[in-house]
């Protein structure tokens, strides 16, 4: 397992990775990330009573760039950063990100839960202080829980000690976490309205349950025997990818292939989804009619700020919201989904213009 550095934990989750480490770095710190994080990568600095200070990201990667970086750190001081490979692609700027948390004691985390098993020009995983993977739902290693603290610098040993203070995790909380992801969903589509804030706050100071829990010796058996696989895996999503980019661009016609742009991932970076950018007026219609049809659509990752009561402008976060698509990497991708990509923009495009 290259991907792996020397030291690793199995944790409850890769939030729950998170929580434990802050909780050993320092009391009342700030974290940096990215405005468009999952809000399970944020919440766990909440809980460990550390601030939050959000950047935005480049519009067409969704990744952190060192001038997004800059910029937020020039506004408040920060203690650590959260550096996310969002979709399983790299980061371009991570090691200007990390030379200058070097000389700023700034701590640098990676967010490898999209990226288990990518690879860039620097040891992807093993280049920041610390770097945190998952294995839960619909990640490149999906277990349905668990996750992985790891660095090459640590020894981690401090790990048992504080995660005896988290509770096992909980056969409910799978059930608990539809709930919560389907309020989410009500709410995201509902609009920024003033009730909206009040359940966003009431949903962030009452989840720890989600979050914040530890495995017992037989689930941390089953994550340590998945990650065998990863480099399998790994290497069928890559093909599966570009066998189904091949595929889209054969089949589009050349008035809907203008209304597709593809997701720039570089040559080794593992497809965490089938993303693509559609223009953002066709944005909820075509979410709409890949729904109507039964297909596994999603708009993943949105701007998350609002989850965290951080109502600041992030345009970057907001305009990949305002247009990304993604698709599960698998056979119904290939078999079921690309052939049906021209009728279903074909049926949006005509429903956009009669309107």
């Amino acid at each position: 397992m290259e991907w792996l550095p020397d030291n690793f934990k199995v944790v409850g989750r890769g939030s729950s990775g998170i929580y434990l480490l802050l909780s050993h770095l320092k009391p009342n710190g700030t974290l940096l990330a990215p405005a468009n994080v999952c809000y399970a990568a944020l919440y766990p600095a909440i809980y460990a009573g550390w601030a939050l200070k959000l950047c935005d990201v480049d519009p067409l990667s969704g990744n952190i760039t060192f001038d997004t970086f800059k910029e937020a750190v020039r506004e408040q001081n920060v203690d650590s950063v959260l550096l996310p490979h969002m979709y399983g692609q790299p980061i371009q700027d991570l090691n200007r990100i990390i030379e200058y948390c070097q000389e700023n004691g700034i701590i640098t985390i990676e967010d490898c839960a999209a990226a288990m098993g990518s690879q860039a020009e620097y040891p992807l995983g093993k280049t920041a202080d610390y770097s945190v993977y998952s294995t839960g739902y619909a990640k490149n290693v999906e277990v349905g829980f668990g996750g992985l603290l790891a660095s090459s610098k640590d020894s981690l040993d401090w790990v048992e000690v504080l995660e005896k203070n988290l509770p096992l995790r909980s056969e409910n909380l799978d059930q608990t976490e539809t709930l919560f992801s389907r309020l989410y969903r009500v709410l995201r589509n509902s609009g920024d309205g003033v009730l909206d804030r009040h359940i966003y706050k009431a949903m962030m100071d009452n989840s720890q349950d989600l979050f914040l829990f530890r495995l017992n010796e037989n689930e941390k058996s089953r994550v340590l025997e998945a990650i065998k696989d990863t480099e399998d895996i790994t290497a069928r999503k890559m093909r599966q990818h570009k066998k189904a980019e091949e595929l889209l661009l054969k089949l589009l016609s050349e008035e809907n292939g203008k209304q597709i742009e593809l997701y720039p991932y570089s040559e080794n970076a593992v497809p965490w989804r089938f993303s693509f950018y559609v223009p953002a007026e066709l944005h909820a219609s075509f979410i709409q009619e890949c729904l109507n049809r039964g297909l596994p659509v999603s708009d993943w990752y949105p701007v998350s700020s609002i989850m965290v009561q951080d109502y600041g402008s992030y345009p970057g976060a907001a305009a990949a919201e305002s247009r990304i698509i993604n698709f599960p990497v698998d056979e119904r991708l290939i078999d079921e989904i690309i052939p049906q990509m021209n009728s279903i923009l074909d049926k949006v495009r005509d429903d956009n213009q009669n309107e």
